[in-house]
């Protein structure tokens, strides 16, 4: 993990399936090349929620330059890509340059979802409560 905001720079494969795949919270992923203008004014709004999020949900870096076959894998086609990932599956995809808010409001959605109080739940609640 890197620096105060926790957040895992994936390094390969088998790193990315560890810490993305078969993690056990809910999962951002920011795929970004050094390159990539967008993805240079991404960063800090990554970091930012990382510090607010970090408790609950893990955040990863993944270059896609250097950890190819992973980007390959997760069809990342236009940088920045922002993957929101729970229990092994992509539940999300956020691509191109967003604000804050936006990916703020994606990654409650997968914290929600991830603490049982997405929709489904919120309807199945409901209904007992009747």
């Amino acid at each position: 993990m890197n620096g105060p905001t926790s957040i895992v720079e994936v390094a390969g494969v088998a790193e990315f399936e560890a810490a993305v795949m078969a993690a056990d919270v809910p999962v951002v992923v920011d795929f970004y090349a050094d390159w990539c203008g967008p993805c240079a004014a991404i960063e800090p709004v990554f970091e930012r929620l990382a510090e607010r999020h970090g408790d609950a949900v893990r955040f990863v870096r993944v270059d896609t330059e250097r950890v190819q076959e992973v980007a390959a894998a997760m069809h990342v086609r236009s940088l920045p890509t922002i993957a929101l990932v729970w229990r092994g599956r992509v539940r999300d995809v956020l691509i191109g340059l967003r604000t804050e808010s936006q990916i703020e409001n994606r990654i409650q959605w997968l914290r929600d979802m991830a603490e049982g109080r997405g929709l489904l739940a919120r309807l199945v609640r409901r209904r007992r409560h009747r």
